[in-house]
């Protein structure tokens, strides 16, 4: 059983840490897009 869940797991952890590298990489994006438009 465990055979089973591991991989399910495993997939489940990648795939939170794509998305919150994703949402960490928009708001980096946003925060540099908005002080440069401020003109540094």
């Amino acid at each position: 059983m465990l055979a089973l869940i591991t991989p399910v797991l495993a997939g489940m952890g990648y795939n939170a840490m794509a998305v919150s590298a994703l949402v960490l990489s928009a708001r980096v994006w946003l925060f540099c897009h908005r002080f440069m438009r401020r003109g540094l």
